[in-house]
């Protein structure tokens, strides 16, 4: 400790705040070399599941003809795809996950949105050519999806629709395992499961394990997704997809489907999403104007719900922020479970309740707010 006086205090408070400071700092990057070990192995587990997923593709697609035609009694699903200007490889790969569903008995509407790739066009005659399962429909001019996949919930025949973008895939069960839900739950309007992100090495990462449905949840972002089946007549009677809310007509969709009838999760992964230079999985910001239309889809859906808010982007893409107003003159409590915990903070011991206390005192703007006290009542006072 120095002995200078005033300002040799005011070093040694200095050089104990860069000390903590660089502590904080090496804490910092020995827990990054951690994560990052844990993400080496989470991307070896995931090598493992892409490797049997393509084992159980080849083998389903070996026995298919005995399965497509073996089982008459399983309702006929209706997979819908909207095709615009899509890689040719990854739209074979879209086509070839419906090709090896175990589920018996499904079709593939795809509709081309007015394609100039000519390439697409190869690929839709090829896939129609070799399956009567397989039936394509074309725009002359591009019209958006919205658009698209209204001309393919027109062409649908099943008794439950599927919804998959022209550049992912389904896992082998996937057809299986939602319409199973389906059929075990009459009142459901839509299941949905969890899904994987398709990088662009091939590589499935970022499985997304979704919770049941959760009402608030859906109103601030579309956490449902991939993959969604409804039952044809459900998505027909709400309306089906809307004009004027391209790149959020999904979302709209679950969330009218949502009003109507309850909302089934399925927890495995049974989509992959494909990280594409212009798809939302691989940049957040290439669509803005869907967020736009996210916007008024839950605005409207909050209207029609009897819920009184104001809906308005969120500080990330693809999340909404649902602005309630707060009740005027009734009292909040705030509850602290606590033990009295101290803390050195920036080298300074602190009381970590009152910090939280004086951070609600200095910032809340409501005027009636009580704190209730939780401590442990096994902890010495």
């Amino acid at each position: 400790m120095s002995d200078t006086g005033p300002s040799g205090l005011v070093d040694d408070l200095a050089r104990a705040l860069a000390e903590a400071r660089d502590a904080e700092h090496a804490a910092g990057r020995l827990r990054g070399r951690i994560n990052e070990f844990y993400t080496q192995i989470d991307r070896a587990e995931q090598d493992v599941a892409l490797g049997r997923w393509y084992w159980l593709r080849r083998r389903m697609k070996r026995g298919r003809h005995r399965r497509h035609h073996g089982e008459s009694g399983a309702p006929l699903v209706s997979v819908i795809t909207a095709v615009y200007e899509t890689d040719p490889e990854h739209l074979r790969a879209c086509i070839a996950s419906v090709d090896a569903q175990t589920y018996p008995n499904w079709e593939h509407v795809l509709v081309d949105d007015g394609s100039t790739d000519g390439r697409v066009a190869e690929v839709l005659a090829g896939a129609e050519r070799s399956s009567r399962r397989v039936r394509v429909l074309r725009h002359r001019l591009n019209s958006g999806i919205v658009a698209a996949s209204t001309t393919a919930l027109g062409a649908a025949r099943g008794g439950y629709v599927a919804l998959l973008d022209h550049d992912d895939v389904l896992v082998p069960d996937a057809l299986e395992r939602l319409s199973a839900a389906l059929r075990a739950q009459p009142a459901a309007t839509v299941a949905h499961s969890d899904n994987a992100v398709l990088r662009r090495d091939g590589r499935v990462a970022d499985p997304f394990y979704k919770p049941d449905f959760s009402p608030e949840r859906l109103r601030n972002q579309n956490y449902v997704l991939h993959c969604v089946m409804a039952p044809v007549e459900a998505v027909r009677r709400v309306g089906g997809f809307r004009a004027g809310y391209d790149g959020a007509q999904d979302h709209d969709l679950v969330l009218r489907l949502s009003e109507v009838g309850e909302v089934i999760h399925v927890p495995e992964v049974l989509y992959h999403w494909r990280e594409a230079p212009a798809s939302v999985a691989s940049d957040p910001t290439a669509k803005p104007y869907a967020y736009d239309a996210g916007v008024r889809a839950v605005q409207e859906h909050c209207d029609r719900a009897g819920v009184t808010a104001d809906v308005t982007p969120g500080v990330a893409s693809g999340v909404y922020r649902v602005r309630r107003p707060a009740p005027s003159g009734q009292l909040v409590s705030v509850v602290i479970p606590t033990r009295g915990t101290t803390a050195a903070v920036w080298g300074v011991d602190r009381v970590l309740v009152h910090e939280a206390m004086r951070s609600i005192v200095e910032r809340s703007t409501f005027d009636r707010i009580e704190f209730v006290d939780g401590r442990d009542a096994n902890t010495p006072s």
